[in-house]
């Protein structure tokens, strides 16, 4: 479900739906998702509860919208860094793209992402991240012209491998209290995807 359609360019509506955004990923970060009540995010943001309710059918539904946008931000990134790359780029050059990419759309939507990412309410959020990244870096491959000799090593394997990398370094990176510049981390999980995969 999620939100309503805006009204119009109503600069109220946006105001509001930014004070709920806050509200609800602050709330989020202290009890946890499965804590989350209208009471509590309608409390944060100091509005009413027939405000909320213009906005979203529910707290879930809320999420859900978050979690829809969250996951979108991330395939336009990587579809975005794929299309300046170019054809004709080389692989270290094409791989540092995509990363970059996506480390800059975690670290931009940061709280909202380590709230729908950690502890048990995270493991469906976590579990799409991963199927779609797997789509992609397989789209990749396809679009590169990879060819991965499945004797030596099957392509689910390898794409399994990537996308872990990614994702266990994005864990590290968001548990740390102060998480290293967005250019460092590229330059880590680059080495590592690199070095783990020059068969491709």
């Amino acid at each position: 479900m999620g939100a309503e359609p805006v009204p119009g360019d109503d600069p109220r509506w946006h105001r509001t739906e930014d004070a709920l955004r806050r509200a609800l990923v602050e709330v989020g970060s202290r009890s946890g998702l499965d804590a989350l009540t209208v009471t509590a995010v309608v409390r944060e943001a100091r509005v009413g509860r027939s405000t909320f309710y213009r906005h979203h059918h529910s707290v879930d539904a809320f999420v859900d919208t978050l979690r829809d946008e969250l996951l979108a931000h991330l395939v336009e990134a990587f579809r975005d860094a794929r299309h300046r790359a170019g054809p004709d780029s080389d692989r270290y050059r094409t791989v540092t793209g995509r990363v970059r990419s996506v480390l800059l759309t975690v670290h931009e939507h940061a709280k909202v992402f380590g709230l729908l990412w950690s502890g048990p309410e995270g493991t469906a959020f976590r579990g799409r991240c991963r199927e779609l990244l797997a789509e992609l870096v397989a789209e990749d491959l396809d679009l590169l012209g990879v060819r991965i000799d499945a004797d030596y090593c099957p392509p689910e394997y390898v794409i399994a491998f990537l996308v872990h990398t990614v994702f266990a370094v994005v864990d590290t990176w968001l548990a740390k209290p102060t998480p290293e510049p967005v250019e460092d981390v590229t330059f880590f999980l680059t080495a590592l995807i690199s070095g783990g995969a020059e068969f491709l």
